[in-house]
């Protein structure tokens, strides 16, 4: 981690934070539906957890080592009628959850189709193999091809505007597409943060991941208070989500960091407060998570005390209390 002398940002990629359990979809009862079918799967289920896809031999040589939960998965194209279409596509899903009982794979698509327009990327696919087959292969009538891949609240005005949503938070690629994270902001913010119109009725579940979604699209752009309203919504509807609250303390941290008397902050007291309240929690909660212990490790490490600049040395107290440095919480 950098001294806070250069303000920079730490992106944390540790895996340690536990998925929420209403949102696993590793195992199910014999004979029952899928998960994805009753509840939202919106994000690749948490290392801590199993993820089948990753030691599934018939999966290994359809993807590529430094992604490991990306496979190449082929499509039928119903509309091999016009001109120059192709039978079938071939691309890329990438995996976030496996069902058991019918052994199908859940994910979403990470290329937009140049034939078939019943899919497009950022949408979710459910994945079958079947035995002989040179490819794995996309479940679904062909005219369809999310069919069966979402919950039915998925379908309603409010499930379509929550899809769209997610579907640009992921092609955002946690900031590094900015076209689409901007686009995410567009489509979730005004109903997650205005005064929505009578159509957008979303459920418990639906408005934690709105929440949480736009939350990590504002923090992608900066938008630092923004995403902490977003991020407190969201542990105020789920306060065990790791995910979530890990996400609040990493906004805060860049809010408690600006430089005293800098005028970027009018509130300093106020900020520390806060972030200091969710510090306590996230360590009695979570530390006993390797990657929250390390992070922590990490931001209030003693050595970097040595490497701050001049120009923070008279809040050195400040920084024992709040850490070194700053981070982003980019797990999901």
């Amino acid at each position: 981690m950098r001294s806070i002398a250069f303000l920079s940002c730490f992106v944390c990629l540790i895996s340690c934070a536990p998925a929420r359990p209403a949102l696993q979809a590793q195992a199910t009862l014999p004979g029952s539906a899928p998960a994805w079918t009753t509840r939202w799967i919106p994000w690749e289920t948490d290392s801590l957890f199993r993820q089948p896809w990753r030691t599934d031999e018939r999966l290994a040589r359809h993807g590529i080592r430094e992604y490991p939960d990306d496979f190449r998965i082929v499509f039928a194209n119903p509309d091999t009628a016009a001109a120059n279409a192709a039978r079938l596509e071939l691309m890329w899903v990438r995996v976030i959850a496996h069902d058991s009982s019918s052994d199908r794979y859940l994910g979403y698509l990470l290329n937009e189709p140049h034939f078939i327009r019943s899919i497009h990327a950022g949408d979710n696919v459910v994945i079958r193999i079947e035995p002989g087959a040179e490819f794995p292969t996309a479940q679904g009538p062909a005219t369809d091809y999310t069919s069966g891949a979402w919950p039915a609240d998925a379908n309603t005005t409010t499930g379509l505007r929550l899809r769209e949503g997610l579907s640009h938070y992921r092609l955002g690629n946690n900031g590094h597409n900015p076209q689409e994270i901007q686009r995410c902001i567009a489509t979730l913010g005004p109903v997650m943060e205005g005064a929505p119109g009578p159509s957008w009725r979303p459920s418990t579940e639906q408005r934690f991941i709105g929440h949480f979604v736009l939350g990590r699209c504002l923090a992608e752009k900066y938008e630092t208070e923004r995403a902490i309203r977003q991020f407190r919504a969201a542990v105020a509807i789920d306060s065990t989500d790791a995910d979530a609250q890990l996400a609040l303390l990493a906004e805060l941290s860049v809010a408690v960091h600006r430089r005293p008397g800098s005028g970027e902050s009018t509130d300093e007291a106020r900020l520390e407060s806060e972030f200091l309240k969710q510090l306590s929690l996230v360590r009695a909660r979570f530390a006993g998570h390797r990657g929250v212990t390390k992070l922590l490790d990490m931001m209030f490490d003693p050595a970097e005390e040595a490497a701050v600049n001049p120009a923070w040395r008279p809040h050195i107290e400040k920084l024992r209390r709040v850490g070194y440095g700053v981070f982003r919480w980019k797990r999901r």
